[in-house]
C-alpha cells in the first residue's frame, strides 16, 4: 500500500518547491544585466565565460544557458544563432559535466528549422503575391457607360475570402513551424 503523505509533507514540498522557484528567479535577476550586454554585443563570448567563471557559481551556468535559449525565435537572424550558440557552448564548458556535443547538434537542428521556415515563409509570400496580383489583374472588367462606350473599370482587388484564406494559410503555417521549433527548444533545454 502506498504511504499516505500528512499535510505537514505536503506542504513541506510545496515550500522547497517554491523556494527552488524563487533561487531561479534570483539568479534569473542576477544574470540579466550581464546578459543584456552580451545581446546587445557590448561583451564577447569570450567576455562572458570569463564573467560568468570568475562572478557566479556553477548554479547559475544553467541558468545563464536557458535565458540564451529563450532569446531564440524563428526570425532569429544567422549572425544572432551564431552568437547564441558560442555562448552556450561556452557556458557549457564551465560545467563539471559537460553535453556539448548533444547541445551543438540541438543547436545546428534549430538553425537548419529556422533556414527552412525562412525558406518556405519567403515562397509562400511570393505564391499569395503572384495570386493577388493575378486576382487583381482579373478584376479588370469591361463596363459601358451611359454613352454606350466600352471601358476598362478595375474592381475591387482580393474579395475577403480569398483574403480569410491566405490569412489562414500563413497562420497554420505559423502555427506547424512554431510547435517543431518549441519541440526543439525543449529537447535543449534538457540537454543544458
Amino acid at each position: 500500500m502506498k504511504d499516505i503523505k500528512s499535510a505537514y509533507e505536503i506542504a513541506m514540498e510545496k515550500a522547497e518547491k517554491i523556494d527552488s522557484e524563487a533561487d531561479e528567479f534570483d539568479k534569473t535577476g542576477e544574470l540579466k544585466p550581464l546578459l543584456a550586454n552580451f545581446f546587445k554585443d557590448k561583451i564577447s563570448t569570450e567576455d562572458l565565460w570569463e564573467k560568468l567563471k570568475a562572478e557566479y557559481d556553477s548554479e547559475h551556468y544553467g541558468c545563464a544557458q536557458e535565458i540564451i535559449v529563450d532569446s531564440l525565435g524563428l526570425r532569429t537572424t544567422d549572425e544572432q544563432l551564431k552568437k547564441r550558440k558560442e555562448g552556450i557552448l561556452a557556458i557549457e564548458s564551465l560545467k563539471e559535466e559537460q553535453n556539448s556535443s548533444r547541445i551543438e547538434q540541438y543547436m545546428n537542428n534549430v538553425s537548419k528549422l529556422i533556414k527552412q521556415y525562412e525558406q518556405e515563409r519567403e515562397q509562400m509570400e511570393e505564391q499569395i503575391k503572384q495570386r493577388m496580383e493575378q486576382d487583381a489583374q482579373a478584376q479588370m472588367r469591361p463596363v459601358q457607360t451611359e454613352d454606350g462606350r466600352t471601358v476598362m473599370k478595375l474592381e475591387s482587388g482580393v474579395d475577403n475570402d480569398t483574403k480569410q484564406q491566405f490569412n489562414k494559410m500563413i497562420a497554420q503555417f505559423e502555427e506547424k513551424y512554431s510547435m517543431k521549433f518549441n519541440q526543439y527548444i525543449e529537447k535543449l533545454k534538457q540537454n543544458l
